[in-house]
């Protein structure tokens, strides 16, 4: 564009030039070719102003053409956002999509399902295919999938229908540590694994319906099986060892209520161990007294009992702070104390934490 304005600016001179040597041969004498000189130099100027390339002609159609291409940007100018799009706010689109949106889909889902995921000649609308009648073969078989939160659990339902289970974290627990002597399978579920309603199977396993109810959880064992696992937990001995209990360490016991010593104190639940906690003895008590710590004489025992009631022999009352552990049990299901007149202080049943 630069260059035809050039060119334009170039004729517009030679016209003018042209009209000062015709005002400047006017005024001197005449000659006889200064008629062919103006005739020359007028039409080769008229040649030049009425070109279609670099003339006025051109001149128009070129500023034509800006003016066009300026009222086309305005148009596009309006049509643009006056500020960003803001998160959270609907799009808008245009009413009409843009060609060749949305047609030929046999074509475009056939360059997708037909696409092959190599090596090997599988297309993925083969894999597709092979997957759903996976879901639905499983739904078939009522086949479980495993709990993220626990082994005890799984959760079953139709896995090839328009549904799907709870999250990992929603999953239900079992709590090994929290089995008491006494629990049954049922009443563990009810009261340790974050679920109720646990209704037995023709299996001997129990389940119950996750939130919406097209899922559910199922144990993994039954009545017997958890019977077994708790007497292992309560009754065998571990592998690594072959006699009664013995203090593992504060990091790695629990700790139960502390229980006030009284004259007569019988203490049912599964425990290791007791610790007794002597703040109060008789004035007239005996003791012998070892470097700092006095073990005093005659203030009573304890005794510990299992699971049919049994009492292994008496250990004597002593220091003031003194640990105690069955003496012939792997672990006991309680203790039984006799306090003489005048003693106070407490006994804490603790159990091993499970590893």
């Amino acid at each position: 564009m630069l260059l035809i304005l050039g060119r334009i600016v170039v004729l517009l001179n030679q016209v003018l030039s042209a009209l000062g040597i015709v005002s400047g041969l006017a005024q001197n004498t005449a000659q006889e070719h200064l008629k062919y000189q103006i005739e020359n130099t007028v039409v080769a100027t008229s040649l030049n102003v009425g070109s279609p390339t670099f003339g006025l002609a051109a001149l128009f159609t070129l500023l034509t053409t800006i003016d066009a291409k300026l009222d086309a940007l305005a148009l596009d100018l309006a049509d643009i956002p006056t500020g960003p799009q803001l998160a959270g706010s609907p799009v808008t689109l245009p009413t009409t999509p843009p060609t060749g949106y949305g047609v030929d889909d046999g074509t475009i889902a056939s360059a997708v399902w037909g696409y092959i995921l190599g090596p090997g000649t599988q297309a993925a609308g083969d894999l597709l295919h092979d997957s759903g009648w996976s879901a639905v073969n499983h739904s078939i078989a009522g086949a479980p999938a495993l709990v993220a939160t626990s082994p005890y659990f799984v959760q079953f339902g139709s896995w090839a229908g328009n549904l799907s289970p709870e999250g990992p974290t929603h999953g239900p627990i079992f709590p090994l540590a929290n089995i008491r002597i006494d629990d049954t399978l049922s009443t563990f579920l009810e009261r340790e694994s974050y679920y109720t309603d646990w209704a037995p199977l023709y299996d001997g396993t129990y389940q119950t319906a996750m939130g919406d109810g097209d899922f559910y959880y199922r144990t993994t064992i039954g009545p017997e099986e958890f019977i077994q696992l708790r007497d292992t937990l309560f009754f065998s001995a571990p592998a690594s060892s072959s006699g009664a209990p013995v203090w593992p360490g504060l990091a790695n016991v629990t700790l139960s209520t502390p229980v006030s010593i009284a004259t007569g104190l019988t203490i049912t639940e599964a425990m290791d161990g007791v610790i007794v906690n002597l703040t109060g003895v008789p004035t007239r008590a005996n003791f012998f007294q070892f470097d700092d710590k006095p073990r005093y004489r005659n203030l009573g025992a304890l005794a510990f009992f299992d699971d049919d009631g049994e009492l292994e022999d008496s250990q004597n009352l002593g220091f003031e702070q003194e640990i105690y552990t069955p003496q012939r049990m792997f672990q006991a299901a309680g203790v039984k104390l006799r306090a003489e007149g005048g003693v106070s202080g407490t006994v804490t049943p603790w159990i091993k934490t499970p590893v």
